[in-house]
């Protein structure tokens, strides 16, 4: 596996690498709540999930949650069924408003489960779209694809509609809907210089590629001599004027690869793809021997759009714990105008660690991300759900058990102001990990 191409894979490692002790405890399974209220958690113990011979970081197993304009859910994640010459399947649970279960399919697709931070799954109303990643062995085998709401899987894979440049591998990193159409973010990478560069794309939701542009700077060469570049486009937001923004983790290593620069570019587009403006700017560092983090650097960026033509951008910030041993992982969140200048800023810290799992905009205007964090490195690991207001204020509501570990990777707002939230209930050495589903607000205690 060459270093270079799976950068942004072995950030996730260091990551998982870094939680994994805090995951080895046992407890027992609590039981479904009240389901005649109107909100509910509900924990579904006829779902396979993936299991590891090794120990297991459950956390990235269920990914997202999206509703039907029924009111339906659909939570997708990644099964132990396997199919031959593929390996594991990818799931998906449709359950009605109150959370009964209507069906539980498999596809055979097999995910990359420390990968799966990039997947996405999105519903326009009345069908679904889901990115699944390839193993490293073949990584143009990237699909996105489409459901309808009864589970059957479509036969077209929309990316093989793109006109990939030749001499390149490529991979994908997020899905969103814009407009009834799907907007799409991955990179490239030449085979013979190595230089990876960031793509964007717009799709209909039968999968024609409206427009595509695969000539976007990213050279992030800043500290000494580098040979390797890469900018991953995260996070896509629409305009108030139509156009799009975008923000993205950077990364550059040099040629011995001890040094890895982090760099957020902030791109903007024109509603036909054209690249209006790109500007970078480096917001952290490290040295990657023995994960020495100098004194940090930034990981995965989402970028909203907010009033006045400004934008929200969430970032995962990661410590040096040498330097800061209270604190391995938190979120910087910033303010910045329609070039990129940050107006203002906060971080959002955890006792321990606070990992960024899903964020999404509510209709109130409000940008509501879910983490992951644990008290202190050997307890259970939490949930915490963070509303943030377009002037920067908060509202945080945790969700955790004394004995359990608790990670929800999606959320979605319904329609009638209700969040959901899917993820892993954890009992680590007594029995499979339970997949759940919560529908909560951020008032109720």
């Amino acid at each position: 596996m060459e270093r270079h191409l799976f950068t942004k894979q072995l950030k996730f490692n260091q990551l998982l690498i870094l939680l994994t002790i805090a995951i080895l405890y046992s407890c027992n399974k609590s039981t479904d709540t009240n389901y005649n209220r109107s909100t509910y958690f509900r924990v579904y113990q006829d779902v396979k999930l993936y299991q590891s011979p090794i120990v297991k970081n459950d956390y990235y197993d269920v990914q997202r949650i999206v509703q039907d304009n029924a009111g339906n859910n659909y939570t997708i994640y990644w099964d132990t069924l396997k199919t031959p010459g593929i390996g594991y399947s990818t799931g998906i649970l449709k359950t009605d408003p109150a959370g009964n279960i209507i069906w539980r399919k498999t596809h055979p697709y097999n995910p990359n489960i420390n990968s799966n931070r990039w997947d996405d799954f999105i519903c326009d109303g009345q069908n679904l779209f889901f990115l699944a990643t390839a193993p490293f062995s073949n990584l143009d085998g990237f699909q996105l694809l489409k459901l309808d709401t009864a589970g059957n899987l479509g036969k077209i894979n929309f990316l093989e509609n793109l006109a990939v440049p030749l001499n390149t591998i490529w991979y994908m990193n997020n899905i969103t809907l814009t407009n009834g159409n799907i907007i799409t973010t991955g990179v490239t990478r030449n085979n013979a210089t190595f230089v990876h560069k960031p793509f964007i794309s717009l799709f209909s939701k039968n999968g024609d590629v409206i427009w595509q542009n695969f000539n976007i700077p990213a050279d992030t060469s800043a500290i000494n001599s580098r040979t390797y570049n890469d900018a991953f486009i995260e996070g896509i937001t629409e305009a108030e004027d139509g156009s799009y923004y975008c923000a993205s983790n950077g990364d550059c290593v040099d040629i011995t690869g001890t040094w890895d620069t982090t760099k957020l570019w902030f791109y903007h587009f024109d509603k036909g793809g054209k690249l209006l403006s790109a500007r970078p700017k480096i917001v952290g560092w490290r040295k990657n021997t023995l994960y020495d983090l100098t004194p940090y650097f930034y990981s995965f960026v989402e970028i909203y759009s907010i009033a006045d033509n400004k934008f929200m951008i969430v970032n995962q910030k990661v410590y040096n714990t040498n330097l800061n041993p209270g604190t391995f992982a938190s979120l910087d969140i910033w303010k910045v105008d329609s070039i990129g200048n940050v107006l203002d800023s906060i971080e959002v810290k955890s006792d321990y660690s606070l990992l960024l799992g899903k964020t999404i905009k509510r209709s109130n205007g409000d940008i509501l991300i879910s983490g992951v964090t644990s008290k202190v490195i050997t307890s259970p690991l939490e949930s915490i759900l963070i509303e943030v207001s377009p002037n920067l204020s908060t509202k945080i509501k945790r969700i955790s058990s004394t004995t359990q570990s608790i990670a929800i990777k999606g959320i979605c707002e319904t329609k009638d102001g209700y969040i959901l939230g899917s993820g892993i209930i954890q009992s680590f050495g007594k029995d499979n990990n339970n997949l759940f589903i919560i529908k909560t607000d951020m008032n109720e205690q």
